[in-house]
């Protein structure tokens, strides 16, 4: 009983160790300065779109394709952020909850939020004259 015991003690700080799934090191969207990528969709389409996943708030998100879009939560219908896995999945039907939108908000590039002169800077880089607002 006493070995049994002992063998525990030693075994578990080295199972404590190890690490199970994904790395920070392994994501591109962690490690690089562009945010993680979605394929998205939204009410009435039929076509997934894909694109960088801007910024996120309680309202939207800011999808970069070819223009950077706001996409209101409302009129999102589908949204899968490649890598992350279902915890950042908006599914059909469903209006994301306060925690997946901050796990969201902290996978964008701009978790910060993208607005005054960073937006105005952002636009102006992209040869861009406004966000395209869906309605």
């Amino acid at each position: 009983m006493r070995r049994l015991l002992l063998a525990a003690l030693l075994v578990l700080p080295v199972i404590g160790a190890c690490t199970y799934g994904t790395r920070v090191a392994t994501l591109d969207g962690a490690t690089s300065p562009g945010g993680f990528h979605a394929y998205y969709r939204t009410n009435g389409d039929t076509v997934h779109h894909f694109g960088e996943l801007f910024a996120v708030d309680a309202t939207a998100l800011l999808i970069r394709t070819d223009l950077v879009r706001r996409i209101p939560w409302d009129r999102l219908e589908y949204l899968n952020v490649d890598k992350l896995g279902s915890k950042f999945d908006v599914k059909v039907g469903q209006r994301p909850d306060a925690a997946k939108i901050e796990r969201l908000r902290l996978s964008s590039r701009f978790p910060q939020g993208l607005s005054g002169p960073l937006l105005a800077q952002v636009l102006a880089t992209l040869k861009q004259d406004a966000i395209v607002e869906l309605p």
